[in-house]
């Protein structure tokens, strides 16, 4: 209630009245931001925006800033306006990602949203003429869909057995039957994986092509790793076990020997499953460093589990 009450007393005994004034401080003006809080995707995230006690039948620029997860980007932000009633009110909803950028926040955010990203997002309101009461900061959290599962973990593999055709010889002007530029190796072993993707045993199978005749050395390969007793731990907590083949390709930076270690990165493009995982398919990336021995490296994986949602 703004202004100022007179309330009236009237008096029983003696005939008379008299006015007893009664003020009221006006109530300050708010700024309110809200979401909702667990959705399956960002395609669903709305973002409403209120404005009390503002000045009434006034404009107020809002700038709304979203926080992403770690990896998304951003940050990321719109700036709307917001015009009150007579009364001082006034909100907005709007939905994100929508028409949210990085270069509208100062100073700007990088990359664009990201419209799969599951994880904690952090939404921020400020406006001019400036509003410093409300609630100006909340939270929205994107659940990954039930049927996917993403995550990371680590890998250790060791070569148990290396056949090289031909057998390296030194690169120059030799004769062409004696060249071995490029050349091809084949390489088996065995691989443990932990992480989202939990294993004992498995094996891992290598074929590679390197060229050492050329700065920089060129080295691509086609990879599998072969899993036979996988553990998957789903979102929901509960696990599956059956068995997972990963095949990819990837590159590295060198050539390996059994004591000097490259770096290397592989794109998994195929997963297929078995037994209890034979509706697992997905994709993943593996970074790491490997000898001619063996590898210690991390993955990242993503993978659909059945039904799509």
């Amino acid at each position: 209630m703004t202004g100022a009450a007179i309330v009236l007393v009237g008096l029983l005994v003696g005939g008379g009245a008299f006015y007893v004034g009664q003020a009221f401080g006006s109530d300050s003006a708010s700024l309110t931001v809200q979401t909702n809080d667990h959705i399956n995707n960002l395609d669903s995230a709305q973002i409403q925006v209120h404005i009390q006690h503002g000045t009434a039948d006034s404009s107020y620029s809002v700038t709304i800033r979203v926080a992403t997860p770690t990896g998304a980007g951003g940050p990321f932000c719109d700036v709307v306006t917001i015009t009150t009633d007579g009364s001082g009110n006034g909100r907005l909803t709007m939905k994100y990602p929508g028409t949210f950028t990085g270069s509208a926040c100062s100073p700007a955010g990088t990359g664009g949203p990201s419209t799969i990203l599951p994880g904690t997002y952090t939404v921020t309101v400020s406006s001019s003429p400036a509003i410093a009461s409300g609630t100006l900061t909340t939270t929205f959290n994107v659940l990954p869909p039930k049927h996917v599962v993403t995550g990371a973990g680590t890998i250790a593999s060791k070569v148990t057995s290396t056949n090289t055709f031909p057998y390296p010889v030194l690169c120059g002007t030799a004769p062409a039957s004696t060249t071995n530029a490029p050349y091809f190796t084949n390489r088996v072993g065995s691989v443990i994986f932990t992480g989202v993707i939990s294993t004992t045993s498995g094996q891992i199978h290598s074929n590679i092509i390197l060229n050492p005749c050329v700065t920089p050395s060129v080295v691509t390969f086609n990879v599998a790793y072969v899993l036979d007793d996988v553990t998957l731990t789903l979102p929901s907590g509960d696990t599956m076990t059956g068995g997972l083949t990963l095949s990819g390709f990837g590159t590295s930076t060198g050539i390996a020997t059994a004591t000097t270690a490259v770096t290397f990165w592989v794109s998994i493009t195929s997963v297929t499953g078995s037994g209890g995982l034979e509706s697992v398919s997905g994709v993943g990336e593996i970074q790491g460093s490997a000898t001619t021995v063996g590898a210690s490296n991390n993955y990242w994986i993503q993978l659909q589990v059945g039904g799509d949602d």
